[in-house]
C-alpha cells in the first residue's frame, strides 16, 4: 500500500503487529512459524531444532554416563568433496562411538522429513564419498 510520499508502507506482523523484515513477509522474525512445524527445545543448555532431537540427546547422555557410548558430539559437520571440490556439508544430529568401537552417525527425522529429496541425496553422498552410513532415528 503506497504512502502519501509515494513510498511503500511497512508491512506488519500478523501475530504481534510489529514491522516485518521485508514488504513481502507476513510475520516478524520472532513470530515466524518453523518450516517443518517443529518447536525448538533447550536441554542442558543446548538448543535443539526439535523436541524429538532433544529427547534423543537425553537418551544418548544416559548411555554415555553408563559407559555404553563414548565421544558424543552434537551436530558434527562432514564435508562432502568430489575431486577436490566441496559439494556440500552434511550436518548430522549426533555422532559417537558405541561399545564395540563402531563410529555411529545419527540423524533424528520425522516420517515426513526423512522422505525429502535433498536429505536422501546427502545420505547417498555420505555413503559414497565419506563411506559413512547414517543411522536414521525416525520418531
Amino acid at each position: 500500500m503506497p504512502t502519501k510520499d509515494g513510498g511503500e508502507a511497512p508491512r506488519l506482523c500478523k501475530v504481534c503487529g510489529q514491522q516485518t523484515p521485508s514488504l513481502r513477509a507476513r510475520y516478524c522474525d520472532k513470530c515466524r512459524p518453523s518450516k517443518h512445524k517443529n518447536r525448538s527445545t533447550v536441554v542442558f543448555g543446548k538448543r535443539f531444532a526439535s523436541s524429538k532431537e532433544a529427547k534423543r540427546y537425553g537418551e544418548l547422555l544416559g548411555l554415555a554416563e553408563a559407559g555404553k557410548i563414548a565421544r558424543l558430539k552434537v551436530q558434527p559437520r562432514f564435508p562432502i568433496s568430489i575431486n577436490g571440490y566441496l559439494v556440500c556439508t552434511y550436518i548430522a544430529d549426533f555422532s559417537y562411538i558405541d561399545d564395540v568401537g563402531a563410529f555411529i552417525v545419527e540423524d533424528v527425522k520425522s516420517k515426513w522429513t526423512a522422505k525429502m529429496p535433498v536429505y536422501r541425496i546427502k545420505l547417498k553422498l555420505m555413503r559414497a564419498v565419506n563411506h559413512i552410513v547414517v543411522t536414521e532415528v525416525i520418531a
